[in-house]
C-alpha cells in the first residue's frame, strides 16, 4: 500500500537522434511516495525520479542520469537514510542476452564502484556505495514481484510496456547519516558521481528530496 504525496512532470519533443524513433517525447518526472509495508512493518517516505523516452505507441523507456532519496522507518522505530543514484540505458539485446550483462557489469562495478562523491553547494562529501545492475523487461520477462515488496517504480514502467526492448538499470545507493540528510533538504546545488559519470541533480529532484527530508520527521515519530 503506497500512496503518491506529489508529482513534478516536464516534457520535450525529441525532432530527431532519440535511440526510440524520431520525434519522441523525452519526459521526466519526480514522484514522492509514502509506501506502508504491513509485511515487514515498515513505513517509508521516497523520491523517484524518472527520465524516459515516450515512443509513438506510448511506451515509456526510462534512461539517463536521475537522483532521487528514501527514508524508512523499521518496527523498532530505526530509521534509516538513502540517497539513490541511476543510470537507465535502453539496450538492443534481447532481454537474456541483456540479463547476462548485467550481472556481469555488476559484478565488475562492484569490484571498483565502492564509493562516490558528492559535492553539496561545492562542499565534497565522500561516502560509500552499493552497486546494483539489472535489466528491466515487459512483464512476459520478469518475475511477479511479491506482494509484500516495496514499490520500484522504474521496473513497474517497462513493465507496463507492449515491446520485447529491455532497458538496464544501473543503481547505486548510498546510506545518508541525520546530520547531512537534514542539509539534503535545502541544498542548492547538488552535484555527484555514479561510476565514474558525472551528473548535477535538477531542481525537481532537489525539490523531491526536500519533502522526503521533510517526511523524515513524521516518519520517526510516527
Amino acid at each position: 500500500m503506497w500512496s503518491t504525496s506529489k508529482k513534478w512532470i516536464f516534457a520535450m519533443v525529441l525532432l530527431g537522434g532519440c535511440v526510440q524513433a524520431p520525434h519522441s517525447k523525452l519526459i521526466h518526472e519526480v514522484t514522492v511516495i509514502t509506501p506502508v509495508n504491513d509485511f515487514m512493518q515498515t513505513r517509508q517516505a521516497a523520491s523517484w525520479s524518472i527520465q524516459a523516452s515516450v515512443d509513438h505507441q506510448g511506451n515509456r523507456w526510462p534512461e539517463g542520469l536521475t537522483l532521487g532519496g528514501q527514508a524508512v522507518r523499521y518496527h523498532d522505530g530505526r530509521v534509516t537514510r538513502a540517497l539513490t543514484l541511476r543510470k537507465d540505458e535502453i539496450s538492443p539485446e534481447s532481454f537474456l542476452d541483456a540479463h547476462q550483462r548485467a550481472r556481469q557489469t555488476q559484478a565488475q562495478l562492484r569490484q571498483h564502484c565502492t564509493t562516490t562523491t558528492l559535492s553539496l553547494d561545492g562542499r565534497q562529501l565522500e561516502l560509500l556505495a552499493t552497486v546494483t545492475v539489472r535489466a528491466l523487461a515487459g512483464r512476459k520477462h520478469m518475475p511477479v514481484p511479491p506482494t509484500d515488496s516495496d514499490p520500484d517504480l522504474v521496473e513497474a514502467m517497462v513493465a507496463r510496456n507492449g515491446s520485447d526492448r529491455v532497458v538496464v538499470s544501473t543503481r547505486l545507493e548510498m546510506k545518508i547519516d541525520e546530520s547531512t540528510w537534514a542539509r539534503l533538504g535545502s541544498v542548492q546545488m547538488l552535484e555527484y558521481e555514479l561510476c565514474g559519470e558525472a551528473g548535477v541533480a535538477r531542481q525537481e529532484e532537489l525539490e523531491g528530496l526536500a519533502e522526503v527530508v521533510s517526511k523524515t520527521e513524521a516518519l520517526k515519530n510516527d
